[in-house]
């Protein structure tokens, strides 16, 4: 679930992207001081790879309501962003997030029946 090496290396890219992305359109964008202070907090979220799949989620869905409402070549970027938020969203934070640290990579042990019971016989 939390990739390392250059696949964490590559979703710790593919978030910071996503919140360079949403603070580019809420600084350029003149938008109200509400949704510019939300879209700089979820930035930093997906920056420190805090509730990921949410935040990435949440830009998805917004992004893909711009992208609906606008028309012709406007249309584009707001899709692209919403496609690249939704990746994020599928794919995780990665090994290099606070999602990682607070959850943890998890061990599953099988032990084989036949060799505890091949033990006990002998």
């Amino acid at each position: 679930m939390f990739p390392s090496g250059r696949a964490g290396l590559a979703l710790l890219v593919l978030r910071t992207s996503v919140a360079a992305a949403l603070l580019l359109g809420a600084v350029v964008g003149s938008h109200a001081l509400l949704w510019t202070a939300a879209s700089g907090s979820i930035a930093v979220l997906l920056c420190a790879g805090f509730a990921t799949p949410i935040c990435a989620g949440v830009c998805s869905v917004v992004a893909a309501i711009v992208a609906f409402r606008a028309s012709g070549e406007s249309a584009l970027c707001p899709t692209l962003f919403a496609l690249t938020s939704l990746a994020l969203a599928l794919l995780g934070p990665g090994a290099y997030s606070l999602d990682a640290r607070i959850f943890g990579r998890r061990r599953i042990v099988f032990t084989s029946r036949d060799k505890d019971r091949n033990q006990i016989n002998m």
